[in-house]
């Protein structure tokens, strides 16, 4: 293995573009824009859990002596096998290998001794592995070095609040020919470590008109996080400046990210009215900070605005100063497009109707929002209504159950297991038959998961009518392979139905399907669990030994083997031991000894 001036060359590259000039339109990004989880809650099935496995694991480990290898390579001759180690040190910290700290000694002293692009990758490796002991050296060399490698190091010094690294940044705030780049650099590192013999510097910068936009609102950043008070007339300045500037305006609510003054109170209440999104969104977010009553007379504006930021922080306002009718509203923004704006607003509904004050009043409001036209806010009121188990909207599930909307189908599926009503159950098998026959819209995966859940249900209410239509999901050849849920929903849903039928065949049936899974490629993991599970909840004494010839004498920890031990046991009362999970080693590395016989 062996690195080329091109492969250095790259490394170095990548580094550069890390670290290129910070547009505005990325730098608001990083400040005044939330982190938004957009992932959906999808409701679970209960074959996952009914019953509930935990599954040893297995501890990863490095290959012996691997370490003192590749720390007696990184003081090779060769330059290759060095960089090859050193690599492989990265890799093996950020798989969770953290004994590889033993090479840092090893590591300096590469830094001392490589060339430049060579120093860069190992100050990389340095940095990844924490080495604040190496902080002198990568300070030193800094200096010494080009921009690229500055840009590397000086986040690092920042975070580990070097305090050498101070004055240099004090000093560029003077020097008209610093890099911009490098003076942006500054500004960061100064506001990270909240340096205030920089402040005045900042200030200075955050005024000056001929300074380029980027460098300014970095330089009010920085401010900002340095000193939570007396910045208010600096912010009323900016916004006074003749038809203050859009850069004016977003330094002005950065000087005003921690203060709390009456003052500044007053400056945010005006900001949040500015028609840039990020202006708006980080004044009334401080101001929700500040304090929640603040906020209350702006929420009815922020729900109107197209940024999900200012509506998250009106519906924080009214989940934190709740009453009846804060909550009414908080229930009528279910719908809202923002799907993770959805989730928090559903959790807390959901969080706030365990209280008595408040359990009616969100219930009516839900119940509208179920019968309203908007698939959205159906989704939502189905998993809020169905979590709390309220009956009354069983009803109005078993119509959203052909919805046109996927979400809202498997929603009202889910619901309609969780209140567990038995009128629905005609319903429930009807919509089941006709989803087994011929899927709605032609949408496999919606119907499914949708079949997956009505089957549940069934067994849940021990709905016997349903057995004929579950043993069409038992033979493979007869089902198609998209019906992967559903089959083992079907499989232990007939599990919960015939556990006290004494079915041989039904058994046999079970074991046909364990033992294909070896023979036939399609056949899935989650058929061949719950094939197991219901052989054991019918206590099926035809099948146990063979299923002890195919657990053997020790079981296999992972989730079928796990589900072979519960199944014996229920049939038998036997307990057959776990093998014991053996440590996987990690063993694809650039450079590591040869193995020996």
């Amino acid at each position: 293995m062996s690195f080329s001036v091109s492969q250095l060359r790259a490394v170095v590259l990548a580094f550069r573009m890390r670290y290129s000039l910070i547009t505005i339109s990325i730098f608001l990004c990083i400040v005044f824009q939330s982190t938004i989880n957009a992932e959906e809650l999808r409701p679970s099935f209960l074959m996952f859990s009914d019953p509930a496995f935990e599954v040893p694991t297995n501890s990863n480990v490095l290959p012996p002596k691997i370490v003192d290898f590749w720390r007696s390579a990184l003081q090779s001759s060769n330059t290759s096998h060095r960089l090859a180690a050193a690599n492989d040190i990265s890799v093996a910290y950020k798989k969770g290998f953290h004994e590889v700290k033993a090479a840092i000694a090893e590591l300096r002293e590469m830094l001392r001794n490589e060339s430049e692009n060579a120093r860069t990758v190992v100050a990389q490796i340095l940095i990844e592995l924490d080495a604040r002991e190496a902080a002198d050296d990568l300070f030193d060399y800094s200096r010494r070095s080009g921009s690229q490698f500055r840009l590397l190091v000086e986040p690092a010094l920042a975070k580990w609040d070097y305090q050498a690294i101070r004055p240099v940044w004090r000093s560029r705030f003077k020097d008209q020919s610093v890099f911009r780049r490098e003076l942006i650099l500054a500004c960061r590192g100064s506001g990270q470590v909240k340096d205030k013999q920089a402040l005045e510097s900042l200030i200075e910068i955050v005024h000056s008109s001929n300074r380029p936009q980027d460098i300014r609102l970095a330089a009010a950043e920085a401010a900002g996080q340095i000193t939570g008070s007396k910045l208010e007339q600096d912010a009323q300045k900016l916004m006074d400046a003749g038809k203050s500037s859009l850069i004016n305006r977003l330094c002005a609510v950065a000087l005003l990210q921690r203060h709390q003054s009456k003052q500044s109170q007053k400056l945010l209440v005006k900001l949040f009215d500015d028609p840039s999104a990020p202006v708006a969104s980080a004044a009334v977010r401080r101001l929700l900070e500040i304090d929640p009553a603040i906020v209350l007379n702006l929420s009815s504006r922020a729900w109107e605005h197209s940024d999900v930021n200012i509506r998250r922080v009106a519906a924080k306002c009214l989940t934190a100063l709740p009453n009846a009718d804060r909550l009414v509203i908080l229930a009528n923004h279910l719908h809202d497009t923002n799907p993770a704006l959805r989730k928090y607003i559903r959790n807390s509904l959901l969080e706030h109707v365990q209280k008595s004050e408040f359990k009616t009043v969100i219930l009516d409001s839900v119940e509208d929002v179920l019968n309203s036209d908007d698939w959205r806010g159906q989704e939502q009121a189905c998993l809020i209504l169905g979590q709390i188990d309220h009956e009354p909207a069983a009803k109005r599930f078993v119509q959203l159950l052909t919805s046109e909307r996927p979400e809202v189908m498997i929603a009202s599926a889910w619901a309609l297991k969780k209140v567990a009503v038995k009128s629905t159950l005609p319903a429930i098998l009807a919509q089941a038959q006709l989803q087994t026959s011929s899927p709605q819209a032609g949408d496999l995966e919606t119907a499914d998961r949708q079949v997956s859940h009505l089957f549940e249900a069934m067994a849940v209410m021990n709905f016997r009518q349903a057995i004929p239509l579950l043993q069409q999901y038992i033979p493979f050849q007869e089902l198609r392979l998209d019906q992967r849920l559903s089959r083992g929903a079907a499989i232990w849903a007939l599990g919960h139905l015939l556990a006290s039928d004494q079915d041989d065949l039904f058994a046999a049936q079970l074991m046909g399907r364990i033992k294909a899974a070896s023979g036939i490629p399609q056949e899935i993991d989650i058929v061949v669990r719950m094939s197991t599970i219901s052989l054991g909840r019918i206590k099926a004494n035809s099948q146990l030994q063979e299923l002890k010839n195919l657990a053997g004498p020790k079981i296999n920890p992972n989730m079928q083997g796990l589900s072979m031990k519960w199944a014996i046991h229920k049939i038998s009362g036997e307990t057959i031991p776990l093998d014991k999970p053996l440590p996987k080693v990690a063993r694809t590395w650039r450079i590591q000894p040869i193995s020996t016989p």
